[in-house]
């Protein structure tokens, strides 16, 4: 006979391992391309579902659910489909700018604004906001007038009155008491905060002691003349009819007021020696030779006259007519 032993009971537990898919259950559900929604985060790690299950979706970052359902259902191994609805946040106006405006690419989530200042302003802060979850960020910047340093001082005056601070298009206006100005008579505060050109000066004006040709000084004279300084010291030379202004006068802008005087060549000189008469007379030095022709007609009714001794040559032009004075004719001579 065999020898009895006795063993140690033992029990076995089953538990059943179904495929989800088999008994109408789903997988993790896909992502659906351009909802702008993303499964709860609960849901993320799971890999299997029950016929029945929910899950729940919410908008991405940026994103608002405008209608639709948040769920799907595990239906029979199929996901019911997704019909939340997200559009981009609207972020709206992104502030008031004094003195400037923004520029928008957008007003949605993700769109920038940039701040622009107007002519004559600056930007003070941080230019472009961003239209995020939450709004747009930061604040709005602020837009400051330019403003230009104190001119230099120099020897020319100034004629307005023109205060600091100097913002754009201010004007300052210049001038010289005596001399002449060199440079821009007006300067203004540009848009960048410089200005329009230096400031100009005040430099002494002079006129050159004037060259005509075939004259002499007959008095001392100088090289350079002030303003409004008057000259009548030069003759012209022997042989030489002179001509032009007798006095001339230095300008403010360096220049004589009158054009220069001339010599011309030439013996003698016509002078006028008063109403109705000329006279020639000869150069110093020099004695009338020839025969020298004067063509000259008398006034209508008029008779003419003639001198010449040698050295001076003279026509005179006359009238004669009869008036009565106190019963009297008497003859008048013009």
């Amino acid at each position: 006979a065999l020898p009895h032993q006795t063993c140690p009971s033992m029990s076995l537990t089953c538990h059943s391992r179904e495929d989800p898919n088999l008994a109408g259950g789903c997988d993790a559900p896909l992502i659906v391309s351009g909802s702008n929604a993303n499964l709860a985060d609960k849901y993320i790690t799971m890999t299997s579902f029950s016929s029945g299950d929910k899950v729940y979706y919410s908008c991405d970052v940026g994103y608002i659910p405008v209608g639709g359902s948040r769920t799907r259902t595990c239906d029979n191994g199929k996901w019911t489909p997704l019909k939340l609805r997200c559009e981009r946040k609207l972020c709206g106006h992104a502030g008031e700018i004094s003195n400037g405006q923004f520029t928008y690419t957008g007003v949605e989530f993700g769109d920038t604004a940039t701040a622009v200042c107007n002519e004559g302003f600056i930007l003070v802060g941080r230019a472009t906001r961003y239209c995020m979850s939450n709004g747009w960020d930061g604040r709005p910047p602020v837009c400051e007038a330019v403003e230009c340093q104190e001119p230099t001082e120099t020897n020319a005056q100034r004629r307005n009155v023109q205060e600091p601070p100097y913002t754009f298009r201010n004007v300052i206006r210049y001038g010289c008491p005596v001399g002449s100005l060199v440079g821009s008579r007006e300067i203004w505060c540009t848009d960048n905060g410089t200005w329009s050109s230096p400031p100009p000066q005040c430099k002494a004006v002079r006129c050159q002691s004037p060259n005509v040709p075939n004259a002499f000084w007959i008095n001392s004279h100088k090289k350079t003349y002030r303003p409004m300084e008057t000259i009548s010291s030069f003759k012209c030379k022997s042989g030489y009819t002179f001509t032009g202004p007798a006095h001339i006068t230095c300008g403010s802008g360096g220049q004589w007021l009158q054009r220069l005087p001339k010599c011309l060549p030439g013996k003698y000189t016509l002078l006028c020696v008063g109403k109705g008469s000329k006279s020639s007379k000869t150069q110093p030095g020099f004695k009338g030779a020839g025969k020298l022709r004067i063509q000259a007609t008398a006034p209508p009714g008029g008779q003419r006259s003639d001198t010449n001794d040698g050295t001076r040559v003279a026509q005179h032009f006359y009238t004669t007519q009869t008036v009565t004075l106190n019963g009297k004719e008497l003859e008048q001579t013009q």
